[in-house]
């Protein structure tokens, strides 16, 4: 049943690096800062209290994006291919810059085009269609697409995954790999192996940190009881049955992690909601899209595959996930985790976060951009790209969505769309009101930086407790304000940094 008469989502993604107002990010009437590569030193961003060892009256604040005034900033009467295009996707992200924009054709498959830009916010009517989806044996659905900073394939700087719905080798979905010289012209590897965990939505990086591939994608779970009142649980891409007058639910097939051959039937309440991608939500027996995690050293063979997000037991009926697409962001790992409901058909963003790449949290009180109302370009789905960075203190990202949500059959409704989002530097969540003290932290730099507002009193002492800066009142609205205290003797050595936030707010800390 998964998967059939209904549109189903591949983000283009690559590289690792709301509609209610933040007061800290100017509502963008247009673009504003030069793009800049992301800073690699090490912030210490506040999302949790991973970095903070006392406090006292703090109070966190989580922030959203704001729409760009000019929204969509991208539209089918651009670029008049198939829906309009829905997602983005940076290639190359320096001047001149590339990026591919996915659509969706009534036939079912998902092509992508190739635009440029001079300055990255405005883009060249012109587009091509890359060649990888015709590349090889099989019929393909979705690709997605890689600028290579791994070195590895130096001749070869852009990598594709193309899924594929079955080939002469492979009777089930899976992915097959492909490489470039120019981004649209590809052929495959000289070896061409299968990989048939993922399901069709899958983002893959280098991630710069461990110095490997990373893979982040959907798979299905089951879960349910067995005629025999046993709870059961399994991962994969099964075959679906509704027997018994609609009080059965039949599995069949291989599942994913661990992988054995099962033949199992559940008890079903016949009481249920399609959620427009042919699966069912049941208070008995559900589907639920989940998020896995693998890696590689060559991006053709994939290892540590493990599920790493699953609705909580006490979620709503219908809560899951349609994916994730993660930046290395400041020494940490920031991902925007597609949250969607099977009841209410809606796919919107929520910021999760990691240390590890792995170990996940997920701020599910509020979404990173909010769905648009009914009718409106960007109601239905919100699927963000890559972060990115201007030299205005500034992080702003490009969002795609189709205008209708995820229970639409009419799939003649889809008007593609792209626009963009602006939030500040570092400005994901911010703390404020009393005081805190953080972890002994290594010195990295001759001097720190702080992002905040306000006025802020801050001391530093080691981890023995040796004064090393007198307190100093730092004051106004910056991103990335140098204080005032030598740290040189320090290098490679740990300090603590006490923050009094009675009269202001900090983001971040650079140390």
């Amino acid at each position: 049943m998964a998967g059939t008469g209904a549109l189903l989502i591949a983000p283009v993604m690559s590289g690792c690096n709301g509609r209610a107002q933040s007061s800290h990010t100017e509502n963008k009437g247009k673009y504003s800062g030069t793009i800049v590569p992301s800073d690699k030193r090490k912030r210490y961003l506040f999302l949790d209290d991973h970095w903070i060892s006392r406090q006292s009256g703090v109070t966190r604040t989580f922030h959203k994006a704001v729409r760009d005034n000019n929204n969509p900033v991208i539209t089918r009467q651009n670029y008049d291919k198939g829906v309009g295009p829905y997602n983005f996707s940076w290639i190359k992200k320096d001047s001149p810059y590339s990026a591919l924009f996915g659509t969706f054709e009534l036939d079912g498959r998902y092509p992508a085009f190739f635009i440029t830009s001079d300055d990255g916010y405005k883009w060249s009517d012109a587009c091509r269609e890359p060649d990888a989806m015709t590349v090889g044996e099989g019929n393909k659905q979705c690709a997605i697409y890689v600028y290579d900073k791994s070195g590895l394939y130096s001749d070869y700087p852009y990598l594709s995954a193309v899924g594929l719905r079955f080939a002469p080798d492979c009777d089930s979905f899976h992915w097959r790999f492909r490489r470039s010289r120019d981004g649209i012209r590809w052929e495959t590897f000289p070896v061409d192996p299968v990989w048939d965990g993922p399901s069709d939505v899958l983002s893959i990086i280098w991630d710069d940190y461990k110095k490997k591939y990373v893979a982040y994608y959907k798979v299905w779970r089951y879960k349910g009881t067995t005629l025999e009142g046993e709870p059961f649980v399994a991962y994969g891409h099964l075959d679906t049955k509704i027997e018994e007058g609609g009080t059965v639910f039949h599995l069949t097939g291989t599942t994913y992690l661990p992988r054995q051959k099962i033949d199992v039937r559940l008890q079903y309440g016949g009481d249920t909601s399609n959620d427009g991608g042919g699966a069912p939500t049941d208070a008995k027996m559900q589907m639920a899209r989940m998020i896995a995690y693998a890696e590689s050293s060559d991006f053709l063979h994939w290892e540590n595959e493990q599920i790493i997000i699953a609705p909580p037991d006490d979620a709503p009926l219908g809560d899951q996930s349609y994916g994730m697409g993660v930046n290395c962001y400041g020494g940490m790992y920031i991902g925007m985790y597609s949250h969607f409901n099977s009841l209410t058909g809606l796919i919107q963003p929520m910021v999760a976060w990691s240390y590890d790449g792995i170990h996940f949290t997920v701020h599910d009180r509020q979404f990173f951009i909010d769905s648009g109302k009914r009718d409106e370009w960007d109601y239905g789905y919100i699927l963000p790209s890559e972060l990115m960075e201007t030299d205005g203190g500034q992080l702003f990202v490009y969002y795609g969505s189709l205008g209708i949500d995820h229970l639409e059959t009419d799939m003649t409704r889809c008007d593609g769309g792209i626009g963009r989002a602006w939030i500040r530097q570092d400005g994901f969540a911010s703390l404020k009101g009393g005081w805190m003290e953080t972890i002994p932290l290594k010195v990295q730099r001759k001097r720190m930086s702080i992002n905040m507002t306000g006025e802020i009193v801050l001391s530093l002492k080691s981890a023995s407790g040796e004064t090393i800066g007198k307190k100093t009142a730092l004051r106004g609205d910056h991103h990335n304000l140098e204080v005032g205290i030598d740290l040189s003797a320090w290098n490679d050595k740990e300090v603590i940094v006490h923050l009094d936030l009675s009269k202001g707010e900090v983001f971040s800390i650079t140390i």
